[in-house]
């Protein structure tokens, strides 16, 4: 092959044979790529960019029987509500009264109070938690936290920072004590009181309900990154906060050297060496002894700005009180302590919405707040707290996005996490991460090196992975292995001697049972055959894992595009039927000329 330029751009290609004879001769047309999209490629390919996406949740409709209680305050009615609902809860004033009794419920509901800030909320709960740890009469009691708007199930606008908090800090509390709590967003409708039962007891530790329908959060990889560019003709001026920290310093050289920031602020004094290199790269750098959480002194920054180079970006980096920074000997801190780094971490991000108007902020959380971390309740319940903030300021139309970032270095040295399964990232992938997710249609983004293999080693050896985890770790431990493989020459005979009836409910059992297995989920009875796959929680990626599934089991091979859009079980079930009795002689389906496509619904 020959290749070689050709005029306006193209390519042209000949080919020859081994005896340089010709075969082909021909011109390629190229198109230029933005090198925004190529960097947003790469960090596809690294697999390390990952959101929270809130699928649906089917519950088996008959739970066990179980005694219930709440304990508390009651302001949203759960004992009304669940007694409405068929579900006899005793109400008690507090631990104490229930602890007395002789036989104990099986679950109890508490309240989180709202109209709190985050770190009076935090407080309050770690205090109910200590409680909960400190009675030996309740160890075998499933709690079941209740709060309200908090986490965005059904929309970016459920963004109640107290609650948010309350998600971190009890995700925290779930890794350290697997099976004993539960997470549950609820509205006041009679049928959520309906559904929460059936969820809880379904096994799923985090879960929302809203008019009776219940969804859980999983992991999934990020969506590709839009068009637009936060960075390109950045003349104004970029503020860091704790830009003396390392992810500080390296993350204004990145944007310095790649993106052509020219004016940046730094709150705290800079070390030299970063500053004369910042200097040297054509960057006019400023040092303020601010500290964000003080609004009186944050406006006086942002007014001295030059009126040429107005504030456009604010990249913040919470810290923690200083006698917070190194680590305590304590298992858990006290809950003074705890709403003392809430209070730093999360009000300095409220003053930053409040005061920097159409400027967009970047906020650097952690992956903490998504799935909690034993030792780190202070850092989960801030980082998830950050996360909501960013949502609300997405939701009214202002610029923001949160990095909720998993474990990295700021150099490329290699090195370990300190959780199995959860690698450091590099700085150079870092950057690459920063720049996809500030260029991304999501508020929250999650950058973080996940090992899925380790993770799926872990699930499979009984060791309890957060629940996000479910739809990235297959395992078999609940399911029975090669369950809905069969052959597919089998299938024929058996569906062309069936009654129609029969035909589509063996269909139907097969595609529910890969769904359930693509998926992770309970049971394949969960499967809604009129439910459209996309709300099911699929991504590219898992429709293509159940269209290879089916077409090992079936021998049809699926149009995955089709699938992609508005397919439903029930859409699958009558286009396999057709192409597996169309020709009844056992032909499969990858000798007929051409592929079957899913007809999908208009």
């Amino acid at each position: 092959m020959r290749i070689g330029p050709d005029r306006a751009g193209s390519v042209s290609m000949m080919l020859a044979d081994t005896v340089g004879d010709p075969v082909a001769e021909f011109t390629v047309g190229t198109t230029p790529v933005d090198p925004g999209e190529l960097e947003a490629a790469r960090v596809v390919q690294l697999g390390a960019l990952y959101r929270e996406a809130w699928v649906d949740h089917f519950a088996k409709s008959s739970p066990r029987r179980a005694t219930w209680a709440v304990v508390g305050a009651d302001p949203l009615r759960a004992a009304v509500g669940l007694t409405a609902a068929g579900v006899y809860a005793q109400a008690y004033p507090g631990l104490d009264a229930l602890a007395e009794v002789r036989d104990v419920p099986d679950y109890v509901l508490l309240t989180v109070p709202t109209g709190e800030e985050a770190a009076t909320t935090a407080r309050d709960t770690l205090c109910w938690l200590n409680a909960l740890l400190a009675i030996e009469a309740l160890a075998t009691v499933t709690v079941v936290f209740l709060t309200t708007a908090a986490v965005p199930a059904f929309g970016p606008a459920d963004a109640n920072l107290a609650g948010a908090a309350v998600w971190g800090l009890i995700r925290s509390a779930q890794v350290e004590n697997p099976g004993r709590f539960v997470l549950a967003d609820v509205d006041t409708d009679e049928a959520s009181w309906r559904a929460l039962p059936r969820t809880v007891m379904s096994g799923e530790p985090q879960m929302a309900l809203r008019e009776g329908r219940a969804r859980v959060p999983r992991l999934v990889p990020g969506r590709p990154a839009r068009a637009t560019e936060r960075f390109a003709g950045h003349e104004g001026s970029t503020l860091i906060t704790g830009g003396t920290t390392r992810m500080g310093e390296r993350l204004a050289r990145h944007l310095v050297a790649v993106h052509g920031v020219r004016h940046l602020v730094f709150t705290g004094a800079l070390p030299p060496g970063p500053t004369a290199e910042l200097t040297a790269l054509g960057a006019t750098v400023t040092t303020a002894a601010c500290d964000p959480a003080d609004r009186m002194a944050l406006r006086e920054l942002i007014d001295r700005l030059p009126a040429e180079h107005p504030l456009t970006m604010v990249v913040h980096i919470p810290q923690a009180p200083p006698d917070d920074e190194k680590p305590s000997p304590a298992p858990s801190p006290t809950p003074d302590a705890l709403a003392e780094v809430v209070r730093a971490m999360v009000g300095a991000a409220e003053i930053l919405d409040q005061e920097i108007g159409a400027a967009t902020l970047v906020l650097c959380s952690s992956f903490d707040g998504i799935v909690g971390g034993a030792g780190n309740a202070a850092t989960a319940a801030s980082a998830a707290a950050l996360d909501a903030l960013v949502r609300r300021r997405w939701a009214s139309g202002a610029p923001a996005v949160s990095l909720a970032w998993g474990p990295w270095a700021p150099d490329d040295a290699p090195s370990r996490g300190g959780i199995a399964g959860v690698g450091v990232l590099g700085a150079r992938e870092a950057v690459a991460l920063f720049d996809t997710a500030c260029r991304a249609s999501d508020p929250v983004l999650i950058p973080v090196k996940l090992d899925l293999a380790e993770l799926a080693r872990q699930a499979e050896a009984g060791n309890a992975l957060p629940p996000v985890f479910r739809s990235l770790v297959r395992t078999t431990g609940k399911r029975t292995a090669g369950k809905g493989a069969v052959s597919s020459t089998s299938l024929r005979q058996r569906l062309a001697s069936m009654a129609e009836a029969d035909r589509d409910r063996t269909l139907s059992d097969v595609i529910s049972t890969q769904i359930s297995a693509v998926l992770g989920l309970e049971s394949a009875a969960v499967v809604r055959p009129n439910q459209v796959l996309l709300e099911f929680g699929f991504d590219s990626l898992s429709i293509l894992t159940l269209r290879n599934r089916l077409h090992s089991a079936t021998g049809v091979r699926l149009d995955t595009a089709s699938m992609f859009h508005q397919s439903t079980p029930d859409d699958l079930v009558q286009h396999l039927k057709q192409a597996l009795l169309e020709d009844r002689s056992g032909r499969g389906d990858d000798d007929a000329p051409n592929a079957h496509a899913v007809e999908t619904r208009r």
